[in-house]
């Protein structure tokens, strides 16, 4: 684990036994089934009910689907900003166009939009 963090990478360890709380501590990220040693379950960041590593691969792509939201939020809103900015500055819109222009970027920031937008492709798949 510390060999993978020096170089740079970000660490994601499974254990469920008494000698694995140590790495799941050092670790960026860690889980646990909710059948491991109470150690490993203290240690992690993640317990998942079962014993089955579905849940495992599951995680990880609900993280990247988050991510790829979270980056898409990040990018609008710079794009939002580059252009609302100059125009409010220079009197290009006058308070009520400015008004209906925050109402609808506010459509993208909708946090329950997010999560069924990033849950969608998943929610449905029972778990291994």
């Amino acid at each position: 684990i510390e060999a993978l963090k020096a170089a740079g990478r970000k660490v994601l360890m499974v254990g469920d036994g008494l000698n694995d709380a140590a790495a799941l501590a050092k670790a960026h990220a860690s889980m646990a089934p909710g059948a491991a040693v109470d150690a490993s379950q203290s240690a992690a960041d993640l317990v998942w009910m079962g014993d089955g590593l579905g849940a495992v691969a599951l995680t990880i792509e609900v993280a990247r689907a988050a991510r790829r939201r979270a980056l898409e939020n990040f990018a609008f809103s710079a794009l939002y900003n580059v252009l609302a900015m100059p125009a409010a500055t220079f009197c290009l819109v006058n308070p009520l166009g400015a008004f209906w222009w925050t109402v609808g970027a506010g459509q993208y920031d909708d946090p329950k939009g997010d999560a069924e937008r990033i849950l969608s492709p998943v929610e449905d798949r029972p778990l291994p």
